[in-house]
């Protein structure tokens, strides 16, 4: 596909191209793409997901010269039509090396394909004797580390000190809780395979988690790095501005545990409130109470 890289300095810096093309070559990091052309206004508009973290990255290219137009992606590295970020450079770098000759055109790469280059990408950073142990017995031969049923994970919402902070757990029937964000975040970027308990042993890719976990997955990359980058192993995320908007879309009429063992449901209401001015002689206070909905009490 022909692509015009004249204006491309203007919006990446020179590491987060060779980020990019490092995912490029390392590995195939597109999950997915589809590639719609709109003839009349000279425009490519393609969607893609990409790997580690399934993030979803929208790019709009001129359909003769190859000019990049518009681009964003989920992840907190890039900012719309200005900053790109590595994501998004090696989607470019993926079409590039591709022609395209009709549309609508799809892409998708195989998940188990993926998964097997990551346990590849594991063993050959251990020593020789780690990676035959790992392919005669650890990874290929153990039906726990492949784990047939997907991992979940439950997130916990408490109240400290005024904050609203959310942690979480993760794990099957049985559920443990992550102390560290920043250490699982890591697993999850070296695809490791790490256990927790006696019950869980897993390949720390997206795939192995459940479809609502993976959504998860992004809102803690999302917000979780902004916070803490990854390196002073905190366990909860602080919901605050974007944060609390991210959680609310995430978990709307869906029960959450708050850290006490009670549900919390979040709903799309303006709750109505009564204020009741009471002169004491004292300085004014007031008492607030929510007027219960028809057939509550």
């Amino acid at each position: 596909m022909i692509l015009d890289e004249t204006n491309l300095s203007t919006y990446f810096d020179e590491r987060t191209w060779n980020l990019a093309r490092r995912y490029h070559q390392e590995r195939s990091i597109i999950q997915s793409l589809s590639a719609v052309e709109y003839k009349t206004l000279q425009l490519i508009e393609i969607e893609a997901v990409v790997y580690p973290y399934l993030q979803h990255v929208k790019l709009s290219l001129h359909s003769v010269t190859g000019e990049l137009r518009h681009f964003s992606c989920e992840c907190p590295y890039c900012v719309h039509d200005e900053k790109a970020c590595a994501h998004i450079g090696a989607v470019l770098m993926f079409l590039k090396e591709r022609t395209i000759d009709h549309f609508p055109f799809y892409y998708r790469e195989n998940a188990a394909d993926y998964i097997q280059q990551m346990r590849r990408r594991q063993m050959f950073s251990q020593s020789d004797q780690l990676i035959e142990a790992y392919v005669n017995s650890a990874v290929l031969d153990d039906p726990v580390m492949l784990q047939n049923d997907p991992v979940a994970l439950q997130p916990e919402v408490m109240f400290s000190n005024s904050e609203l902070l959310v942690s979480f757990r993760i794990g099957h029937k049985k559920k443990y809780i992550l102390k560290n964000l920043g250490e699982f975040m890591t697993r999850m970027n070296e695809a490791a395979i790490v256990s927790y308990g006696k019950e869980l042993q897993f390949l720390h890719v997206p795939e192995s988690f459940d479809e609502v976990s993976q959504k998860i997955l992004r809102f803690i990359r999302r917000n979780y790095p902004t916070q803490t980058n990854f390196d002073t192993g905190a366990r909860y995320v602080k919901l605050t501005g974007g944060s609390v908007d991210d959680f609310y879309e995430l978990f709307l009429n869906h029960p959450v545990m708050m850290a006490d063992g009670r549900p919390m449901v979040m709903i799309e209401e303006n709750p109505q409130f009564t204020l009741q001015v009471e002169g004491t002689g004292l300085p004014a206070y007031g008492h607030a109470a929510r007027i219960p909905l028809s057939g509550q009490q």
